[in-house]
Order: C-alpha cells, then sequence, then structure tokens
C-alpha cells in the first residue's frame, strides 16, 4: 500500500532525498538546492486512486516497484558537542508510515 515519508534536514547543511527502484535505478530526488524548505512530507503510491487517500500538504509520487531503497542523507560540518543533539534529532527525524488506504470509500 501507499506509505507515507517524512523527514526535516538539518536547515545550515546540504541534504538529500533520494528514492530508488529495486534494480538501484534512482527515480526521485529532492534536496536543499530545490527545496525551499527542509520538511519533506511524501506521499508515495502504486495506483493514481491513492492518491485520495493522501494526507495533506504531502507531494504524490507514483511508484512503479512495490520495493525499493530510501536514502535520506545531510552533510555533517560540525561535528562539535553542542551540534551532536542537533543531528541525533535530524536522524530520527525520519519517518515511514504505511498508509491502509481504499479509495472506494472516499468517493
Amino acid at each position: 500500500g501507499p506509505l507515507l515519508v517524512e523527514a526535516t534536514a538539518l536547515p545550515t547543511s546540504y541534504w538529500s532525498l533520494a528514492l530508488y527502484a529495486p534494480n538501484t535505478v534512482n527515480f526521485y530526488v529532492k534536496n536543499n538546492a530545490v527545496s525551499q524548505t527542509t520538511k519533506v512530507k511524501l506521499f508515495l503510491a502504486q495506483r493514481e486512486e491513492d492518491r485520495l487517500c493522501m494526507p495533506s500538504g504531502a507531494e504524490f509520487l507514483l511508484a512503479k516497484e512495490a520495493e525499493g531503497l530510501l536514502l535520506f542523507r545531510f552533510l555533517v560540518t560540525d561535528t562539535s558537542s553542542i551540534s551532536y543533539p542537533k543531528i541525533k534529532q535530524a536522524q530520527k527525524n525520519l519517518s515511514l508510515l504505511p498508509i491502509s488506504c481504499d479509495p472506494s470509500h472516499l468517493k
């Protein structure tokens, strides 16, 4: 079923979120160079009709495969003890939430 991907990157450094098909071909990338925000809210589905179940504020992405790989990375330039909690929080901010969706009930 559909998957909601949410992440918050560090605001002062390079970051990217990339999705890959099982054959390692990249089919989606968002990073700080193209995004106006450090927050990512992506609704990944295999059927167009699942768009009806998409949470508000999410970006819809149609996936061709049921499996794949997500890579969320960010550049850490300050490893001081003061920055360490911010780095750990950015790592913990990534969430993958399966969404139960039956569009026939929403029409």
